[in-house]
């Protein structure tokens, strides 16, 4: 069996021999090289399948370093993302050191004074999955006990530290289209998690991070014509904390996929 081989590898070395030319000698692995012999080789691994299965929102991280190599692979990765017309019109912000702490302080100070505008907006069937997950996170995460709001405040407050990750991606789109390109900046975000977990790097997607857009455009110096999507928490997992363990369910098949053959 082929050792593990990474999917930004697999891609990049790919692109390098399009770039090339025919001369140019294509990447081959088991799972894309068809002559293999699988009988002698047994499956081939799926290795997208993994990372897929593998990826979750991660709430507790170590503190060891982050590879600036390995996070700028992720992002070269994310960027091969299909997007509307090609045209890649995400902007992604990569925050770290002194830029971060000064961001984590004006978002703790902004959810303090009050809850964001956009609370009001939430449609009634979100509301109740917003409500399901938070007994989820809170009281089997982080084992709040039901009642116990200081303690549900300050997990909460968790969010606007980066969940203490010494990287935070900030995502935006233009607000020319947003419709449009939230479409491509969902791909993108997909594929970055996904490239992310194939490096050993665990990841949270927060919507909370754009619930105080001008807490983070100022800080990070973000354009008015550009409006803030998400935010992201990218270091090491910390693999002994609960709140990690957590398996969240899904939907079934059924529920959300309708198949016609009529």
């Amino acid at each position: 069996m082929h050792g593990r081989v990474e999917i930004g590898t697999w891609i990049y070395a790919l692109i390098r021999a399009a770039l090339q030319g025919d001369s140019a000698e294509m990447p081959k692995h088991s799972i894309y090289d068809r002559t293999t012999n699988r009988e002698d080789e047994g499956a081939p691994p799926r290795i997208l399948h993994e990372a897929i299965s593998k990826r979750h929102s991660t709430r507790l991280f170590l503190p060891k370093p982050l590879p600036d190599e390995d996070l700028r692979a992720a992002l070269q990765a994310a960027a091969l993302a299909p997007s509307e017309y090609n045209a890649q019109k995400w902007k992604t912000y990569v925050v770290t050191g002194d830029a971060l702490d000064r961001l984590k302080a004006g978002l703790k100070a902004a959810a303090l004074a009050g809850p964001p505008a956009s609370e009001a907006d939430l449609a009634p069937c979100l509301r109740e999955s917003r409500s399901v997950l938070g007994k989820v996170v809170y009281g089997l995460g982080w084992k709040i006990p039901r009642g116990d709001l200081a303690a549900r405040q300050e997990a909460a407050m968790r969010n606007y530290d980066f969940f203490g990750a010494p990287v935070g991606i900030i995502l935006c789109v233009h607000n020319r289209q947003p419709g449009v390109e939230a479409l491509s900046i969902g791909m993108y975000l997909q594929t970055l998690v996904l490239a992310l977990t194939d490096h050993g790097i665990a990841s949270c997607v927060q919507v909370a991070i754009a619930e105080y857009p001008e807490a983070v455009r100022a800080p990070l110096g973000i354009p008015e014509e550009l409006d803030i999507l998400v935010g992201v928490s990218v270091d090491y997992e910390d693999p002994e904390a609960h709140v990690n363990s957590l398996k969240v369910g899904r939907l079934p098949l059924e529920e959300t996929t309708v198949f016609v053959n009529d």
